[in-house]
């Protein structure tokens, strides 16, 4: 899902939705929600950071009081939500809080700093640099430094976080930063330009992640200096710093280059890397797709094949960019995964701490604000639990308690077309995080357990498999595999994991696709 926002499409809408009103966001969560079907993300955005997640039902406790119902990744299987208080204009969330209660750390803000994503966007847009496919005008980075005094420049003007600059055509926002008394010391920022000619400056150790339509760029320097920046444009990188590793891939093209001068230009059918002001040239094509450029100590140019480095997407964070905190004070993952009995625990009690049944009169205002309606005029009555953030309005709406009748419902969740997905590490023995997605976001908790079975074999095509080396693990939210090397296996050994539900399942279709993007060193 992550990745998703690179996508040109996902950007407009996104950039649609940020620029209008509370009203406007929960007019159209209640809207596209009477089918019961989940049609957006949200995205929520404050000083302490910013965070994606799932709503699925909105409550009217008053009428300028919203209470947005939302599964939250970070919290499998609790409920969280995201108050709005039309009156104040402001909306409210717990990111890190054990119960949003009691929350003393809670997110705020107001328009401008929540958006919708279409869901669909993110599954049916075009491959961004995929060839010549795309005619995009926008580029997408994100970066992570150091220190704050990275900087990218476009012809509108210079942004960098240390500045309060605002610069036409750059909307720059932070993912990873703090919160209370915890301060991350390594912010992330996703950073929308609306151009493609633009220089990145990076005087410290930094990681940056470029998609412009033609092309995907990662940039890695090492070391605080002073450094000339790294002009890019659609169709061309330039860098002149022998500390900086630039990747570039483009269709199924890559190249790996670390230089003092080069530029690396991108072809119909190649990519084109001028070393040292083109003293040499080298020629990344359909023969020689992943290439690995470098200069020696004699000023030599090294090419040398590059199809091990550019095929493993485990992801490799020097020590200088990594964090020294847990993002925003969550607690440790361990401790928030529906794979540990204590957490699954503190899921259930959440869901019974109320002993008696509140019943709550739900209206849709026919006028929240002059001009603007929420959709209906009616009156309804539900069992929920009240919610309450520490820091939303004193005025929050209070609950009556009554004698009621409970009726129990079997929602239909769609639980077809999911993906088997998986975050894939190094180490002896080698390890995988796996869970199910659905449409970019993880799969609903209903859609968990289901038995994962891994195959293991010796050629990128997965058809000569090891005999005797499948292994197979009940899968429940997000769960760290083991691998086991076959024996006598090669030292790159390709696998494929494949999911089905062996358990009963009460709510519908249940389908998922298997993953297999990636092998081990054994």
């Amino acid at each position: 899902a992550f990745a998703t926002q690179f996508l040109p499409e996902v950007q407009d809408s996104t950039k649609e939705w940020s620029g209008k009103s509370l009203i406007d966001i929960v007019n159209e969560l209640v809207t596209s929600l009477e089918d019961g079907i989940t049609d957006y993300s949200m995205g929520l955005y404050s000083d302490d950071g910013g965070h994606a997640v799932l709503p699925f039902a909105v409550q009217f406790t008053e009428d300028n009081l919203a209470i947005i119902s939302v599964y939250d990744s970070n919290w499998p299987g609790m409920d969280r939500y995201v108050v709005v208080d039309f009156v104040k204009n402001e909306w409210f969330f717990s990111f890190s809080g054990r119960n949003p209660q009691e929350d003393e750390c809670v997110w705020s803000g107001g328009e401008g700093d929540i958006d919708l994503t279409p869901l669909e966007s993110r599954t049916s847009a075009v491959c961004p640099f995929c060839g010549d496919k795309t005619t995009v005008t926008k580029s997408m980075l994100l970066i992570r430094s150091a220190s704050d005094d990275w900087s990218v420049e476009t012809s509108n003007g210079t942004y960098s976080p240390q500045s309060d600059t605002v610069v036409d055509g750059v909307n720059a926002r932070s993912i990873r930063t703090a919160t209370c008394k915890d301060k991350t010391r390594l912010p992330e920022f996703v950073i929308a330009i609306e151009a493609l000619q633009i220089q990145v400056t990076l005087p410290d150790d930094a990681s940056a992640y470029i998609s412009n339509g033609r092309s995907v760029i990662e940039i890695k320097t090492t070391g605080k200096k002073k450094r000339n920046p790294i002009v890019i444009d659609r169709d061309t990188v330039t860098i002149n710093d022998p500390d900086t590793t630039t990747t570039v891939s483009n269709d199924n093209l890559a190249v790996v280059v670390t230089a003092p001068q080069a530029q690396i230009s991108l072809g119909t059918n190649n990519i084109n890397v001028s070393v040292n002001n083109g003293q040499e040239n080298v020629s990344v094509n359909a023969e020689n797709p992943r290439q690995e450029v470098t200069v020696n100590q004699d000023n030599n140019v090294v090419v040398t094949d590059a199809t091990e480095a550019t095929n493993n997407v485990a992801p490799v964070v020097p020590v200088a960019l990594q964090p020294d905190v847990q993002p925003a004070s969550l607690p440790p993952t361990a401790e928030r995964d529906l794979s540990n009995a204590q957490y699954v625990e503190q899921v259930i009690a959440a869901t019974t701490t109320t002993s008696t049944t509140t019943t709550t009169t739900i209206k849709k205002s026919p006028q929240i604000a002059a001009g603007t309606t929420i959709p209906g005029t009616t009156t309804t009555t539900t069992t929920v639990r009240p919610p309450s953030v520490v820091g939303t309005p004193s005025t929050a709406p209070s609950t009556t308690s009554t004698t009621t009748s409970s009726t129990t419902t079997t929602i239909p969740i769609n639980c077809s077309s999911l993906q088997l997905e998986s975050s894939d590490w190094g180490g002896n023995p080698p390890y995988s995080f796996m869970y199910l997605t659905k449409n970019g976001v993880y799969a609903q908790d209903e859609c968990n357990p289901a038995q994962v079975t891994v195959r293991y074999y010796s050629d990128g095509a997965r058809t000569q498999e090891y005999p005797n080396s499948s292994q197979i693990f009940t899968l429940n939210g997000s769960v760290r595999f083991d691998h086991v090397c076959p024996a006598g296996a090669a030292p790159y050994v390709y696998w494929r994991a494949t999911a089905t539900r062996t358990a009963p399942f009460n709510y519908g279709a249940w389908s998922a696709s298997p993953y297999g993007a990636n092998s081990i060193n054994c």
